[in-house]
């Protein structure tokens, strides 16, 4: 058996083509770091401590602000912090993004059939419901009649009362 024969050459050429496409360090690359079998699973696990500025630094890289991840088991998931792409999946094509059987069953005891865990007509109709408790309107009678009590538990309980002491954290929206 010769040492450069032509199987032993193709062979030498396909195993350095594998370890240049996995193994390369390209510091333009963007995203989730991607091994052959295991996909982004390791990057996962050594941060699992620190997930969310692990993945806030990841998709900050990105030219999109969207990353694509890969797990063992053919699953694969889509992570973004683009506002535009946000708005496309939630608002104006929600229904090309389907939450799928698997969330709806995993998340079934904690969620129920809750706004967060249903698609479709459902969906819209929770939607819809919604809405109207958080109106602009509905939210400004909820602060107006929060601070007329606070006021008026202020005015009962002292003769006079100084504005900053009066404890407005009830108020604080998010």
């Amino acid at each position: 058996m010769e040492l450069f024969s032509f199987p032993t050459l193709i062979f030498i050429a396909l195993i350095s083509l594998f370890l240049f496409y996995f193994l390369k360090k390209n510091p333009k690359k963007s995203g989730f770091k991607i091994y052959p079998v295991v996909g982004a699973l390791p990057e996962f696990l050594l941060n699992r401590h620190r997930f969310l500025e692990w993945t806030t630094d990841v998709l900050s890289n990105c030219v999109t602000n969207t990353a694509v991840f890969y797990r063992p088991g053919n699953v694969h998931g889509v992570m973004t912090a683009n506002p535009l792409n946000v708005e496309h999946m939630l608002k104006a094509n929600f229904e090309n993004f389907p939450k799928g059987f698997r969330f709806y069953t995993r998340l079934q005891d904690f969620l129920g059939d809750g706004i967060f865990n249903v698609d479709s007509e459902i969906w819209k109709i929770q939607r819809k419901s919604a809405s109207y408790e958080f109106s602009t309107r509905s939210l400004r009678n909820f602060v107006m009649q929060t601070a007329q009590v606070m006021f008026n538990h202020a005015f009962i309980n002292s003769a006079y009362f100084d504005l900053p002491q009066i404890q407005l954290n009830p108020l604080m929206i998010d």
